[in-house]
């Protein structure tokens, strides 16, 4: 009978604490605020940019982020 009331115990403690409710607004960030366009590709269909920290691309390793 123990066990019963453990096991019970068990589930409503799963069932109630396990999820939560978010409703909290994000704002939505500017993700390239502080990074410098360097350069744009683009076609009929699609645009890509190319963003760096510094605004130029060295020889070798570049840290890019792509739009």
């Amino acid at each position: 009978m123990k066990l019963f009331n453990y096991l019970t115990l068990l589930v409503f403690f799963i069932a109630f604490s396990s999820c939560s409710e978010d409703n909290d607004p994000a704002d939505p960030k500017n993700e390239i605020a502080d990074l410098i366009k360097v350069q744009e590709l683009s076609n009929d269909t699609h645009i890509v940019e190319l963003y760096t920290s510094t605004g130029i691309f060295f020889n070798g390793y570049n840290n890019i982020s792509i739009r």
